[in-house]
């Protein structure tokens, strides 16, 4: 038996479906003006690993930072032309 969370419109269209997979967050960081770091996340070992960012402050150039999953680790480096900027990284697993 499936389970989960199916929302559909009033023509019976799927409009959300979360029975197949649902993302936990499991923490976030700031990556404040730095150029780079990491961070080690042991429970990307055992399960698919996922990130987003989101600005911290007004939204002017946004630049995401290059983020890289190897292992249990997650780090993130902004490229050499881009700015960095004062991010919040969400990280989890599905």
């Amino acid at each position: 038996m499936a389970y989960g969370l199916v929302i559909k419109d009033a023509a019976g269209n799927v409009m959300l479906d979360l029975s197949r997979r649902l993302g936990r967050i499991i923490g976030s960081l700031d990556t404040g003006i730095s150029t780079s770091g990491s961070v080690v996340v042991p429970e990307f070992a055992t399960n698919e690993p996922f990130w987003f960012t989101l600005p911290k402050g007004s939204i002017g150039n946004w630049y995401d930072p290059g983020v890289l999953i190897s292992g249990t680790t997650l780090s993130w480096a902004f490229g050499a032309t881009a700015v960095p900027n004062d991010l919040r990284l969400f990280y989890g697993v599905y």
